[in-house]
């Protein structure tokens, strides 16, 4: 509750530094360390603020390329089976098809049969006993 907090000076910067309350200058000075040439990377001097940019932008270009990547490998799935269904695969169309084709062809033969079986019935009956 409204308390102090002691502050030592490390060896070597005593005297440099006073601070008197509400002041403000040491918190400025340590917010200011993240504009300052601090870090190494891929051979250039970045400060906090250009390191921690260069990881957003990082991540963000490795997040987009695979979000990319991705949607590529789930189209070659798809793809793929695609056409493993129309190799294996049977399609309910074709065969319905198929179906009324061969129970058209099977109706008409059976037509035929019946025209022939009464073509006979006629001739035998019209020749009678003669024709034995």
């Amino acid at each position: 509750p409204g308390g102090r907090v002691p502050v030592s000076c490390p060896p070597g910067f005593e005297g440099r530094y006073t601070v008197q309350p509400g002041d403000n200058t040491i918190a400025l000075e340590i917010a200011g360390l993240r504009h300052i040439p601090l870090i190494v990377q891929d051979g250039n001097i970045l400060s906090m603020d250009d390191y921690y940019r260069s990881i957003i932008l990082d991540v963000g270009t490795k997040g987009s390329e695979a979000a990319r990547i991705t949607e590529s490998q789930t189209t070659l799935v798809h793809s793929a089976d695609a056409n493993r269904q129309s190799i294996a695969g049977v399609s309910l169309d074709e065969e319905m098809n198929n179906m009324l084709k061969y129970k058209f062809a099977y109706d008409a033969s059976s037509r035929m049969i019946n025209v022939i079986d009464e073509m006979i019935e006629t001739i035998i009956s019209r020749m009678g006993i003669v024709g034995r």
